[in-house]
């Protein structure tokens, strides 16, 4: 009898015990959505990227420059790291105002393209060491062009986006080969 009482209370415990823990788990559930919707409202992400930028050390003007064209890149809901490296390093670089916005706009062209944000950081970031060759080559402290960083950019883009292209075709005719058609 002490074993059937001690299995009653045990599964007493656990009847009682459980609602809690669901209780907890839907409140953790609803705090992880929350958080979720937070990180995907352009608007948040945009405030948390200005708000690392400025702790990055990037001067008040800088940031007004670039503030409109950080709404499109939380638009693409892509994480802030790419960007707030790619706005530090153009900024260490010497760029600074338009250059940085073009920086900024370059890699939302990118992405808008079908880049990655990681893929874009790249590809900027490739843009900006070769115009700092570029100045350097020419002998001044000139600043850098953000013209040329967006040119820079877009042949970057066009390349990336014709191995795209090579890499479909060649999937392509990997699944025509595969049909079991005659060989040759």
């Amino acid at each position: 009898m002490t074993n059937g009482m001690a299995w009653a209370a045990m599964l007493g415990a656990i009847i009682f015990t459980a609602p809690a823990g669901f209780a907890a788990d839907k409140d953790q559930a609803r705090d992880r959505d929350r958080l979720q919707d937070q990180t995907r409202d352009p608007d948040h992400l945009r405030q948390r990227i200005l708000d690392g930028l400025q702790k990055d050390g990037i001067p008040a003007a800088d940031l007004d420059a670039i503030a409109p064209e950080l709404s499109r890149y939380g638009a693409h809901g892509a994480d802030p790291g790419p960007l707030r490296a790619t706005v530090r390093d153009a900024a260490r670089a010497g760029c600074k105002g338009e250059c940085l916005a073009q920086c900024v706009r370059s890699m939302n062209t990118a992405m808008d393209k079908g880049a990655s944000a990681v893929q874009a950081r790249n590809m900027v970031q490739a843009a900006v060491r070769d115009q700092v060759r570029e100045r350097a080559r020419a002998g001044g402290p000139a600043a850098i062009d953000a013209n040329g960083v967006r040119t820079a950019v877009e042949a970057r883009l066009d390349r990336f986006q014709d191995r795209g292209r090579d890499r479909s075709r060649l999937n392509e005719a990997g699944r025509a080969g595969s049909r079991g058609g005659p060989r040759r």
